[in-house]
């Protein structure tokens, strides 16, 4: 979806411009969206919103990525009581989650 994201943006520029060559990038340039990625976490810092929170006195939780590993630290902040269906859930979203990793980082290592 990104890459049609990209190219829309491509087109709309060069139209803007009045730029009838118009360039498309390669759909597969993931360095591009990795660059803007960077880009957009360094103008927006996530302390930010944090410090937003604490000053406003926002109650909020901050997990890590690893979050399932401990789901009784969100259980216990929502007020929820565990069930076998929550342990099911957890069950299937670890597995998708390190399935999914395991692509991301064989298709992206070079742009970490």
């Amino acid at each position: 979806m990104w890459q049609l994201n990209f190219a829309h943006h491509d087109l709309a520029d060069n139209l803007n411009k009045y730029d009838n060559n118009v360039i498309l990038g390669e759909p597969e340039d993931h360095e591009r969206l990795f660059l803007q990625k960077r880009q957009e976490l360094t103008d927006a810092y996530s302390q930010d919103t944090q410090f937003s929170y604490a000053n406003n006195e926002v109650d909020h939780i901050v997990v890590d990525d690893n979050w399932y590993t401990s789901p009784t630290v969100i259980t216990d902040y929502l007020g929820i009581m565990s069930s076998f269906r929550l342990k099911k859930f957890l069950l299937d979203y670890v597995k998708m989650y390190k399935r999914k990793k395991g692509l991301y980082n064989t298709q992206f290592i070079k742009y970490l």
